[in-house]
């Protein structure tokens, strides 16, 4: 059951945060950490089709790149791998699916949070190895991750 709260701009108090808002429209719904679930429009189906799409992407791709065509975080990785594709070795390729231009996009992004613990972009995977997002490939930028781009590609 869904409580339909009816707030104007006068009747909350200044002290009052959107974030205090939300806590408390959220203490009261009882939904708690099941909220973020609540709202998931991905069903078994489409989860097990976005599965198969994440898993032979990544088989197929020694860098593979999940992000979104308007993220500044997903431009900064893509930058920087852009400048990096040439000194992957032969057979070893390099791909970019923008969640926010395919119908799966939402699918796939649920499923590598269910999978993976980021529902955040860009989600970035190296030689099949989960690596994280913008913050963790810049955190590698250098020589570990010079060391992962040369390793030999998994089978």
């Amino acid at each position: 059951m869904f409580t339909v709260l009816s707030v104007t701009r006068n009747s909350i108090p200044r002290s009052f945060t959107r974030t205090t808002l939300f806590k408390q429209v959220r203490s009261n719904a009882k939904i708690g950490s099941s909220l973020s679930s609540t709202f998931s429009t991905s069903s078994p189906v489409n989860m097990s089709g976005a599965k198969q799409l994440v898993q032979k992407e990544i088989q197929d791709n020694f860098v593979m790149v999940f992000s979104k065509s308007y993220c500044p975080y997903c431009s900064a990785t893509k930058k920087l791998f852009s400048e990096l594709e040439s000194k992957l070795e032969d057979g070893k390729k390099y791909k970019v699916i923008e969640l926010d231009q395919i119908d799966e996009g939402s699918d796939i992004q649920a499923y590598i949070a269910q999978e993976y613990g980021q529902r955040t972009v860009p989600q970035v995977f190296i030689n099949q190895e989960f690596i994280g997002g913008n913050s963790d490939v810049q955190a590698l930028k250098g020589e570990k991750l010079n060391e992962k781009l040369k390793a030999a590609k998994k089978a």
